[in-house]
């Protein structure tokens, strides 16, 4: 029955006219009439829709008449401010699916100005995870493959959910759907946005590239953070970000699936230190699960990082050679090193060879005087909940006048290490005699 009705035109004008008796808005009607018979063209029906609302009730009349007929209205033909209210509009769901009606809709809704001002973005092997946030709404997009699929699904085939909307495409890859809808949203000129974030664990990224590659435009993002398992992933986006916007910087260097050579590392970093965004950004953070041979030297001509050791435990000769090499920067203005281990501070002074100076009831803190200058570090180390954090502050002379003092507590200092050295020394005799009387009894016995 629904085939016979379906492949005869008459029929369908028929339940077209038993709508309008009915008094259905046309969109409703449009819709139910979809439902019970499949996909009808919506242009036809409205056609039909209007000429029965008007009392045209003539099921043979020829339509090719175009000449006695309105121009149909239609999304293209309607003014360009309405067009850009009904846009305006939709959640972030509904305009990617409304830009995929047609090219035409594509390209107006792709050029319209988006409110999404923060995005996170994760890459996995069979799965990927796209939130969008902006002032009034949150949009979270999971992509999952077979492997990951709450439900069965053919192998090849993509489970797309939304927190109110689920389908399942054939032919179609977690990773490609993830960066292609990413892509909607970064190819727009007008998109600010005050954070990008991206996680990934896929062998894939190459081809998020090659789309950045693509794009006529730098992004606008002020605070960006990158999570890296291949070694690479950073330098792969950094040059489509827009220098001088970028303020914020962050890369978290995981790492797991490569091993890299010393020499790589170096070349690594000091890629990374050349471009114009490390450079014009304001705050830099570099995270890293590998501290031993970390290149530090790389980082001697910033003037301000911070380096998070995100490892469980380290030894302190590891957190020397990283913090030795930044005495001898005559850039550096401020240093901050956090750890997620515990570690004696008072290790770390010995290790440096640097002594107590006079600095109050404060013994975390050590002066450097900096060579060829009237400056000099302020060298803290604390505790916080058990983690290690150091910070490298650049002073001027002026601070107090440190620098006489430094001088003057190098000279008690040494004064001090003399009565140390004696008091020990005295101490090391009558240590020694003991044992030796304690000896002489035990061999009696």
């Amino acid at each position: 029955m629904v085939s016979l009705i379906i492949n005869d035109p008459k029929y369908i004008r028929v339940c077209v006219y038993y709508k309008v008796l009915g008094a259905v808005p046309v969109f409703e009607a449009y819709k139910n009439l979809c439902k019970r018979v499949g996909n009808i063209d919506y242009v036809e029906f409205e056609f039909w829709y209007m000429r029965f609302v008007r009392g045209e009730i003539d099921l043979d009349y020829d339509r090719k008449n175009f000449s006695l007929e309105p121009a149909t209205r239609g999304l293209l033909n309607m003014p360009s401010d309405i067009m850009l209210k009904i846009i305006n509009s939709l959640t972030a769901m509904d305009r990617l699916v409304f830009r995929k009606t047609s090219r035409d809709i594509l390209s107006i809704v792709d050029t319209c100005e988006l409110n999404f001002n923060d995005i996170m973005v994760l890459f996995r092997k069979d799965k990927a995870v796209l939130n969008l946030y902006d002032s009034n709404e949150r949009q979270y997009f999971q992509f999952r493959g077979a492997s990951c699929s709450n439900k069965k699904i053919e192998e090849g085939s993509c489970e797309i959910s939304n927190r109110f909307v689920e389908k399942t495409m054939r032919n179609a890859n977690p990773v490609d759907l993830a960066m292609s809808t990413l892509m909607v949203i970064l190819k727009n000129p007008e998109v600010e946005l005050e954070d990008l974030k991206i996680k990934n664990d896929s062998d894939r990224f190459d081809e998020l590239e090659e789309m950045l590659n693509g794009l006529t435009h730098r992004l606008r993002v002020k605070n960006f953070t990158i999570l890296t398992q291949y070694s690479k992933e950073e330098i792969m986006v950094l040059p489509y970000l827009k220098p001088g916007t970028l303020e914020c910087l962050s890369i978290e260097m995981l790492d797991q699936h490569v091993e890299l050579s010393l020499e790589a590392r170096i070349e690594r970093m000091d890629r990374v230190v050349a471009t114009d965004q490390w450079k014009m950004a304001k705050y830099r953070n570099i995270s890293t699960v590998k501290p031993v041979g970390f290149p530090i030297r790389s980082l001697l001509n910033c003037e301000w990082f911070n380096l998070k050791l995100d490892c469980k435990e380290c030894d302190a000769n590891t957190v020397v050679e990283i913090l030795k090499p930044l005495f001898t920067s005559t850039i550096l203005q401020k240093f901050q090193l956090s750890t997620q281990f515990h570690m004696n501070p008072e290790e770390i002074f010995r290790k440096l060879g640097l002594k107590r100076r006079d600095s109050g009831n404060d013994k975390s803190i050590r002066y450097i005087s900096i060579p060829n200058s009237g400056d000099f570090y302020e060298f803290s180390v604390d505790l916080f909940v058990s983690k290690l954090s150091v910070c490298i502050h650049r002073r001027t002379a002026r601070d107090g006048d440190r620098m006489q003092e430094i001088g003057e507590e190098e000279e008690e200092s040494e004064v001090e290490d003399e009565s140390e050295s004696e008091s020990e020394g005295e101490n090391e005799e009558e240590e020694a005699t003991a044992v030796t009387g304690g000896d002489d009894t035990e061999n009696e016995d």
